[in-house]
């Protein structure tokens, strides 16, 4: 890191860039020899690309957009892969530093078609009969997720083990 920081000091690089590029390089060992290998005019390049400005905040949502628009996404993939970076700004750096090819993946498995409906009501509801449960328990749990749907999540990514110990917890009367 001493070299690349120094490497950074000999470019005279504007406080807030300079600092910009610090802590991406810190928070991002592997990208050190990257840098290190780069020719003086590539670092400018990459230095002013990505931490110049309002615009070049790495994990803003304005980049993530930016990085799905290119992506040329049927409109439905595209606000929905939004809506969910809006929601889960934790996932924007995540969703940046995936390849091309992981960002593809990604956004047609979480938000195409059925994948979307992955924690819907009637996903929940195929689960929950396939735990063959008695009738109570059931309706119990059906009635909950329907109530509270941000637990619909939570249930769908539960192990088997795990969902079968809740809704015998919470709704065996």
């Amino acid at each position: 890191m001493a070299n690349c920081q120094h490497m950074l000091t000999s470019m005279e690089l504007d406080f807030k860039i300079f600092i910009g590029a610090v802590k991406f390089l810190v928070d991002k060992p592997a990208w050190h020899e990257i840098f290190v290998n780069m020719t003086p005019e590539q670092r400018t390049a990459w230095v002013h690309h990505d931490f110049d400005g309002a615009a070049t905040d790495l994990y803003s949502m304005a980049n993530c957009q930016h990085m799905l628009t290119s992506m040329e996404l049927d409109f439905k993939i595209f606000i929905r892969a939004v809506k969910f970076l809006v929601d889960k700004p934790a996932w924007r750096e995540i969703f940046v530093n995936m390849t091309p090819e992981q960002r593809t993946a990604w956004v047609h498995h979480d938000f195409d078609g059925a994948a979307t409906d992955l924690y819907s009501m009637a996903n929940c509801q195929h689960i929950l009969t396939s735990m063959e449960l008695d009738f109570k328990i059931f309706i119990g749990a059906v009635k909950f997720l329907v109530d509270k749907p941000a637990w619909r999540e939570i249930f769908v990514n539960m192990t088997p083990e795990q969902r079968t110990a809740w809704v015998h917890h919470d709704f065996d009367a």
